[in-house]
């Protein structure tokens, strides 16, 4: 058996919980705790899981899946997603398979990139090159596209603390702007994958090298942030990122800055 619905990404909080239809529930007699083979389709992208059905009708999902799809919402909120739930070879589905995903996220964020860097050059393109004025226009240009191109990525939230008030919310370079080629803005300036959208306080820990990441998205304590102050920036020691595999280059360049390796 295979059912079908779709739900609208816009406006949604959480992208673990997806309500099924009452129809649905009803005519297919699906009760709280059943186990689906779930599939998940957003755009080009597409999910392979588990699913349990909660308590309400609302269909569980692991949280690889939901971080890829608010990646995927911040990019298109417009957009519709598409579940396809079968209820035959749940048990004999290896666990190894279980939450693999298949997406596309770096396509688009390939293409996030390029338009970044195509509105900055068309806002410096009349100031003449070589000069202050086109350095510093560059600068602010390319920090302002910078955030913006966070706030896609991270749709809007600091994925550490949670915090989603944007004027709480900074967009740190992981290499930072001076660091960078100024050449080549692709290489790291205007770079998705040389990123994060962190609180004002953990983007300041951060930017000091108290706390960096793994290759695995784990958080990392420098020796020189004590365990008290560590605990009060309130996150727990060890939680991890999802780190997409081109941004590690950029998070090793961070952690042989500050010491880490």
């Amino acid at each position: 058996m295979e059912i079908r619905f779709e739900k609208p990404l816009s406006g949604r909080r959480s992208f673990r919980a997806w309500q099924i239809p009452e129809r649905i529930r009803t005519d297919n007699n699906i009760r709280d705790g059943y186990v689906f083979v779930v599939t998940v389709l957003f755009g080009d992208n597409s999910a392979v899981l588990k699913g349990r059905v909660s308590s309400g009708g609302e269909l569980s999902i692991n949280s690889e899946v939901a971080t890829r799809l608010r990646e995927y919402a911040g990019m298109n909120p417009a957009d519709t997603i598409h579940f396809k739930l079968r209820d035959d070879d749940v048990e004999r589905m290896r666990p190894s398979f279980e939450g693999t995903v298949t997406t596309s996220l770096k396509s688009s964020l390939d293409d996030l990139q390029q338009r970044a860097i195509a509105e900055l050059a068309d806002a410096v393109r009349h100031i003449p090159e070589h000069t202050e004025l086109r350095r510093e226009a560059i600068e602010r240009k390319g920090q302002e596209i910078f955030r913006k191109m966070m706030d896609a990525c991270w749709t809007n939230k600091c994925p550490l603390s949670g915090i989603d008030n944007r004027r709480l919310l900074r967009a740190s370079h992981i290499k930072p702007w001076a660091d960078c080629d100024p050449d080549d803005p692709a290489q790291g300036r205007i770079n998705p994958y040389n990123g994060l959208l962190l609180a004002a306080h953990l983007d300041a820990a951060f930017d000091a090298g108290l706390i960096s990441f793994g290759d695995d998205g784990r958080l990392l304590r420098s020796p020189e942030l004590s365990r008290t102050n560590f605990a009060a920036l309130g996150v727990a020691e060890g939680v991890r990122l999802d780190i997409e595999e081109d941004s590690k280059p950029f998070l090793a360049w961070h952690r042989a800055k500050h010491g880490y390796e």
